[in-house]
């Protein structure tokens, strides 16, 4: 029989598992659906995280011995009582005997966990919704952003995609400049005109995942040079190097800072903006993805806390 960890990193737009043995020699990797029980219900959440784990198809010779969430529901500052709610379906759904340790942690400190494993560092991470994070040299951490409502969670893809969307309300309206956004948010929602966008925002079937799946047209119409695109890029770039300058002024010494995320990565001009914005305020600061994937941090992240010292939220 093989002893299991699982890592999980739970986001808007997918959860994403990944399975361990007791060595920390990776056995499998897997994805489901999106989970986020501060916007959607949280049998739907438990479902993608169960349907990820199934996909890891360890089969009957391995023994799960503890998992660890990258949660994106919860913030590391301040116990959420949702939290346990959700620790407990999973753990019934799952199937965790009561021996299992579930442990939870936000999905910002598990993408920082896998730059600096435990050490101190920033990360800025920006999907669906943005947050950024450090860890001092005392193992403590801060945080910054990721309010969820009523915030857009600035720079996030939601964020872009409302300032877009709003500036082709503008447009119509005749109070603001007219954009390509206009053209590409019609065809992008399959729509003749944009008040026909009103149905498709206040139907009820639109939620942040599906207004933030926006934000790369937006890109794109920036790479085409609408005013408007470039101008909404240039504000998120700069938005999300606010969170890091904001946080690397706190930390006493030189540390790594890590960017994440669907923003970071699908988009060269807001990477080479934040970098630019960071790097003028601390020059040799070392700037980049995280080396570890989060799902496998995650992992990494309990094989350690299964040691006697934990700092982490245990249901």
């Amino acid at each position: 029989m093989k002893d299991i960890i699982i890592g999980i990193d739970g986001g808007g737009t997918a959860t994403k598992a990944a399975a361990l043995d007791i060595s920390g020699r990776l056995v499998a990797r897997s994805a489901a659906g999106s989970m986020n029980y501060n916007f959607m219900p949280m049998e739907s959440c438990v479902s993608s995280v169960c349907e990820a784990i199934q996909k890891l198809m360890l089969g009957d010779q391995c023994h799960i011995v503890a998992c660890a969430v990258g949660d994106p529901s919860i913030d590391d500052e301040v116990k959420h009582a949702p939290s346990e709610r959700f620790a407990n379906e999973l753990r019934d759904s799952a199937g965790f005997g009561k021996d299992i340790p579930i442990l939870l942690k936000s999905d910002v400190f598990m993408c920082l966990y896998g730059l600096t494993e435990g050490n101190p560092g920033v990360l800025v991470i920006a999907g669906t919704g943005s947050m950024g994070m450090a860890i001092d040299e005392g193992g403590d951490t801060m945080t910054v952003g990721g309010w969820g409502n009523p915030c857009a969670d600035k720079g996030s893809g939601y964020d872009i995609a409302v300032k877009a969307l709003s500036a082709v309300f503008d447009a119509a309206d005749k109070t603001g400049p007219p954009t390509l956004l206009t053209e590409k948010s019609l065809e992008f929602y399959e729509v003749a005109k944009p008040r026909e966008l009103i149905g498709i925002f206040n139907g009820g079937g639109s939620g942040r995942p599906d207004i933030a799946a926006f934000a790369p047209v937006v890109s794109a119409c920036a790479e085409m040079g609408d005013k408007t695109a470039l101008g909404i890029i240039a504000q998120a770039a700069d938005d999300l190097a606010g969170y890091a300058l904001s946080l690397l002024r706190r930390m006493k010494k030189k540390c790594r800072v890590g960017i994440y995320g669907g923003v970071f990565s699908n988009n060269a001009a807001i990477r080479m903006r934040f970098g630019q914005t960071v790097s003028r305020h601390f020059p040799e600061t070392d700037i980049g993805f995280p080396e570890t994937l989060p799902e496998i941090a995650a992992a990494r992240y309990a094989l350690h806390q299964l040691r006697p010292k934990t700092n982490s939220y245990g249901f």
